[in-house]
């Protein structure tokens, strides 16, 4: 019995390994829509790797496991599943501190778009000046050129990356002002404003973190002095006092 399992979970991960055919990307992705808590944070593992790793997990804890396999069967699937939702929710500090630059550098970003706009250059090319003059930038606005560079409309190039986790608000609502005939400057400028907001926030909010976690060190630095010139004087000073 462990070993026809073992087998089905070993096909499994196969199967999950083995790359799918490039004619799919194609075809349109069908809407899946998952609890909060199962949903990956924004530079996480791709699922597919996660599903692999939980797999393997889960092969292991299936094969080391005394119990019988009614029991571990289960359990094995459970492990899977946790570690994929585990997995999804741990971000390394290289991708955190580049989503960081980019949304300190999203102000800037759209006030470079907007002046541009305003001085009579068409949207594509304000774009691409931008992405040229701010590399935390570029990612974001790569995309929307290299949609531009093989045939979309800047409503669809814009619309491409609705997904990103910087740019995915504005984009939207460029798409939608592009298509509609709408002020993009008006976009520009109210996206800004909210993005300064959110980097001031952030930016108050680790500093008022950074003081609540310097505490423990100066506490620890700071109370032995304390107790030396402080309470050892005055508990040796009323020991002294009371024998002598």
């Amino acid at each position: 019995m462990e070993q026809v399992v073992a087998a089905i979970l070993a096909g499994w991960s196969m199967w999950l390994w083995w790359p799918s055919d490039p004619a799919d990307r194609l075809k349109p992705a069908r809407p899946l829509t998952l609890p909060r808590w199962m949903e990956a944070e924004p530079g996480a593992m791709p699922s597919r790797t996660r599903w692999l790793l939980g797999a393997g997990v889960g092969i292991a804890g299936f094969l080391a496991s005394p119990f019988s396999p009614i029991l571990t069967l289960p359990l094995a699937g459970v492990i899977v599943v946790a570690v994929w939702v585990v997995l999804g929710k741990m971000v390394s500090g290289r991708t955190q501190t580049a989503r960081r630059r980019q949304e300190e550098a999203l102000p800037e970003a759209l006030d470079l778009i907007r002046l541009c706009l305003k001085a009579g250059s068409p949207l594509r090319s304000a774009v691409a000046t931008t992405a040229s003059g701010l590399p935390a930038a570029r990612s974001a606005l790569g995309k929307v050129l290299s949609g531009v560079a093989v045939g979309l409309s800047d409503s669809e190039a814009w619309a491409s990356v609705a997904s990103d986790p910087v740019w995915g608000d504005v984009s939207k609502d460029v798409s939608r002002a592009v298509g509609g005939g709408l002020s993009v400057e008006r976009v520009l400028v109210h996206h800004a404003q909210t993005a300064r907001r959110r980097v001031k926030t952030a930016q108050l909010t680790a500093a008022k973190a950074v003081g609540v976690k310097s505490v423990a060190p100066l506490g620890a630095c700071y109370l032995p002095a304390f107790l030396l010139l402080g309470v050892v004087p005055v508990v040796a000073s009323g020991i002294a006092h009371v024998f002598s």
